[in-house]
This record gives C-alpha cells, sequence and structure tokens, in this order.
C-alpha cells in the first residue's frame, strides 16, 4: 500500500512538471506591462463566493457569527447578523467591485442539538434569507451542528445529534427552504460531522436517507453538492440516474491535490479526479481553499496558476471562495498576469476581445479572469441575423460559452423587442431553449470550444417600425423573475452586445429588426 501510494505521488509529480515550468513562463513572458483591470458582469449563480456564518439561536433576533470577534471555548463572538453579512465581507475581503452574487451561508443549527427548532429560530432563518433579497444575491446553503472551537450545545465538536433529531429538523426546516428557494443557487447537504462535512457519519443507510431527503425537498432541476466521493457514490443506490446529474461536490479542501492528497482533496490524475471530470458536466461545484495555518490541514503553499486553471476547466467549477486563502492564494492571484497566449496552448478558453481596453491589448490579473469564467460566460459570435417573415420574427444567433461550467439552474429564454422609444413591446419565448445545454466543450473534446446555434422562428406581431432585438434570461422565480440583478448578462468584449436596463428587466441587445 505505502509503495502504492509512493508511485501515485512520484506520477503526479512527473505530470505536473510541464505546467510548473509553464508557471515560470506565465509569468516571465509578460514584460512590464501594468494590469489592467477588467469590469466583471453581475451574474447569478456563478463566480467568486464570499462566507456567511451564523447560528440559529432560539432568541429572536439574536443571529450571531459563532466564529466572530471573542468566539471560542464554547462562547460565540460579538458579531451579529447584519454584521458579517455582504457588507461587511466584502469590505474585509476587498471585494466590493468583484460583482459578487453569491455567498456561502453556514446556518448552525447547535441551539437545537436536543429539541425542536423553535418559532424564534425559524424565524431567525427567514431574517437570513430577506437579507439575500436585500441585496440581491443567492446562498450556497449549508446548515450543520459541530464546530470545531467547542459548539454551544455540544460536549464535543465531532458529535452529531441523534438521526431522529435530524429528521425531525429537516422536517421542519421543509417549508422554509421551499419559500426561500428563490433566493438559494444549490444546497450542501451538510448537518452531519464538524462543519457538516459528514466527518464524523451514521451508517450508510441513515446517510443516504438523510441526503435523499434534503435532495427531496429542493425544487426539480436544482442541485446539491457533497463533501466526499463516497457519500456520491453511496447515493446512486437511492436515487434515480438522472437524478444523479444534479448532485454535485463541495471542495472544501482545494490544493489541486498538493497536500492530504486523496484524503481531502483529489489526486491530479487519479481515478477519482478523472471521475469527476468525465461527470461534472451537470453538477454544480464549489471549491475553497484550506486557511494558512497550523497542521494537519493548513495550506500555506502557492498553487500553480496553470494547473488551478486546468482543474477549474476539468471538473467546471461555477463558484469558489475568496475569504480563507485570502491572504495567500487569493492575494496573490491579483499580482499574476496572464498570458493570452499560454492559455491557448493549454486550452484555456477565453473570448481575444477579453484582454482588449480600447482596442489595444492590455494585461489582465489572474485573480480577474479566474473570477469572470468561474461557471458560465457567454458570447455572441459572428453576426446574428433576423428576417422579417410576414407577421413572425425569424432568427439565428450564435453563442460560445467560455467559462468552465455552464448555466445550472433552470432559466427561461426570451427574445424581446424594443421600440424607437426605448420601450420593451414585446416578450417571446423560446421555450426549446434550455441554457444548461450551453456546454463550453463537450465531454472527449477538450479543445474545441463549441458553438451553440439558436434558430427558428416566432410571432411577433407588432405594429410597423424599427426594433431592437435582445436575449433576456431572467430567474424562473416569479419572486424575482421582475429583478434585474437576477438576469444573466452576456459578455460585451467583442462589442456584439449592449446591455439594456430598466427597473424590472435586464436584456442583451443583439441585433435590430425592421417589420
Amino acid at each position: 500500500m505505502k509503495i502504492e501510494k509512493i508511485i501515485i505521488v512520484a506520477l503526479s509529480v512527473f505530470m505536473l512538471m510541464p505546467l510548473m515550468q509553464a508557471q515560470n513562463l506565465f509569468l516571465a513572458s509578460m514584460g512590464s506591462e501594468d494590469i489592467v483591470h477588467k469590469t466583471p458582469l453581475w451574474n447569478p449563480d456563478r463566480g467568486f463566493h464570499l462566507e456567511s456564518i451564523y447560528q440559529a439561536t432560539d432568541e429572536v433576533g439574536y443571529i450571531p457569527n459563532p466564529y466572530g470577534r471573542g468566539a471560542g471555548q464554547g462562547q460565540v463572538g460579538s458579531e451579529k447578523y447584519p454584521d458579517g453579512f455582504m457588507d461587511t465581507r466584502n469590505e474585509d475581503f476587498q471585494s466590493e467591485g468583484d460583482a459578487i452574487t453569491l455567498t456561502q451561508l453556514y446556518i448552525y443549527l447547535t441551539s437545537f442539538w436536543d429539541k425542536d427548532i423553535n418559532q424564534a429560530g425559524l424565524d431567525n432563518i427567514q431574517t437570513l434569507f430577506n437579507g439575500l433579497r436585500t441585496h440581491n444575491v443567492k446562498a450556497i446553503l449549508r446548515f450543520a451542528y459541530s464546530r470545531d472551537n467547542g459548539a454551544i450545545g455540544n460536549g464535543h465538536s465531532g458529535d452529531n445529534p441523534t438521526f431522529d433529531r435530524i429528521m425531525g429538523h429537516l422536517e421542519q426546516l421543509k417549508p422554509l427552504i421551499q419559500a426561500n428557494w428563490d433566493v438559494v443557487s444549490v444546497v450542501e447537504v451538510g448537518l452531519l460531522g464538524t462543519w457538516g462535512e459528514w466527518t464524523p457519519r451514521f451508517s450508510t443507510t441513515n446517510n443516504n436517507t438523510i441526503a435523499k431527503t434534503m435532495f427531496n425537498i429542493i425544487p426539480e432541476g436544482y442541485g446539491m453538492v457533497v463533501r466526499y466521493i463516497d457519500i456520491r457514490n453511496d447515493l446512486k443506490s437511492v436515487l434515480s440516474a438522472d437524478q444523479m446529474n444534479y448532485i454535485g461536490f463541495c471542495n472544501d479542501y482545494f490544493t489541486t491535490g498538493l497536500k492530504n492528497c486523496g484524503s481531502s482533496d483529489w489526486c491530479m490524475y487519479s481515478s477519482d479526479y478523472n471521475h469527476v471530470a468525465e461527470t461534472s458536466f451537470t453538477y454544480h461545484m464549489r471549491g475553497e481553499i484550506p486557511y494558512n495555518e497550523g497542521p494537519p490541514w493548513g495550506f500555506d503553499i502557492f498553487m500553480d496558476p496553470l494547473t488551478v486553471l486546468k482543474v477549474l476547466k476539468d471538473h467546471h467549477y461555477s463558484s469558489m471562495d475568496i475569504t480563507q486563502n485570502f491572504k495567500d492564494n487569493i492575494t496573490y492571484w491579483k499580482t499574476v498576469k496572464v498570458q493570452p497566449e499560454l492559455l491557448k496552448r493549454n486550452n484555456i478558453f477565453f473570448d481575444e476581445n477579453y484582454f482588449k481596453e480600447n482596442g489595444k491589448f492590455v494585461v489582465r490579473s489572474f485573480y480577474e479572469f479566474v473570477r469572470d469564467h468561474l461557471g458560465y460566460r457567454l458570447n455572441v459570435v459572428n453576426t446574428p441575423t433576423f428576417q422579417k417573415d410576414g407577421s413572425k420574427l425569424k432568427y439565428n444567433i450564435e453563442i460560445t460559452n467560455t467559462g468552465f461550467a455552464t448555466v445550472l439552474n433552470p432559466k427561461p429564454v426570451y427574445l424581446v423587442l424594443i421600440d424607437s422609444n426605448n420601450q420593451l413591446v414585446k416578450e417571446l419565448p423560446l421555450n426549446d431553449v434550455k441554457p444548461r445545454d450551453w456546454q463550453p466543450w463537450a465531454k472527449g473534446k477538450p479543445a474545441d470550444l463549441l458553438v451553440h446555434s439558436l434558430s427558428g422562428s416566432v410571432e411577433a406581431n407588432v405594429a410597423a417600425g424599427t426594433y431592437k432585438v435582445g436575449i433576456w434570461i431572467p430567474d424562473s422565480y416569479e419572486s424575482i423573475k421582475n429583478n434585474p440583478a437576477y438576469c444573466v448578462k452576456f459578455a460585451t468584449d467583442n462589442g456584439k452586445v449592449s446591455h439594456w436596463k430598466n427597473t424590472t428587466r435586464m436584456v442583451n441587445i443583439i441585433g435590430n429588426i425592421t417589420f
């Protein structure tokens, strides 16, 4: 067994050598040009995310961060909601200008370790959901009980409540989760083990029951993520093949295999790594780099940027935390210059115009390149064509996705017409168009950027005149469908798209038609 591990480590190092060598070129090839900052797109369900941690206590309005200032030895800190939420974290991690639309929202149920969640506790959770709406963001949602600093009501931070207690809490949480799913992007199964990472767990049967119950709470077409690959494998016995397409991973130890490889992160090119690469086209992938702290789990290594990009692309990452390793890798990423030619040689997709400013080539930072390509980045290519066919509008639109993943959550697509008075006069649903299908590349062909064609005709039936034609991709939930913050934006880099906005719509303008 030890020999096998040595061989695997040696093979991984050998295979990483070209990427390590490429890192020197990554930095040295850029010369003395200064990094020019890129304005990000505010897009839902993707990108860098912050971390918000609260404990739902049994005292109405008292929602502390158990890890806030002064926390430890079974005590919560002085940071209480709304402190520690989006405004605080954007300031703490210098991300006010990064269009952060996600927060990993931990809700600790420790106060209800041995009892039902009372109404005050449920109201406190609702307050957190309300805060998401106020900030026009969504949650990567995780419920947990155990912390690593002696959680309140928990004699040992690794202990779980009883199986029956957890199931009872899920029954209580079900209507609350479903009523607020509009502001949840994906749920992490959570609940078991320290930080909800499922160490320790129950029996496989009980584990599957908890995970399946959580999965059944969420609406059809949305996803759940788990911490370890064996959790997902176990679920194959209780979920259908189609349901498994929505079970992804929260990689809480993103290190590109440089530390604790095989126990907490995937070893590069291992069978597990390759399995995730093969299956991750259809499900959420979220990552966070460990804290820079002491052994055994601290991580103070600067990862090779090209290797990071390879993992993000291979595993179709939609989101990445910027809080835990902010002082090391995240801050370092802001100083690394991106070389487009090197990206090309390593099959990392991008629009050429991403590296242009006022028609001139500019240097971008690695931090901003990752920020802008996590999840989806949609581009209209070539020139869309629109023709009048009686009262119908014939259209042909070609789209590429240069992001690492696709638009995973259900979203309707409309063609819209805007008149010469800049008023939206028609919304034409494209019911057969599913943004989830807009993959950046096809299985087995990672070097080939896909081009997605939207073509057909729709009944327009409008008055004579010239109209702007746009694509509107709102949220599927009526409660936020008319909120422009939750609409999908196309990139404007190549000049084929502009953005039109009013109080209820954000539309990607892509052409004109005269009736």
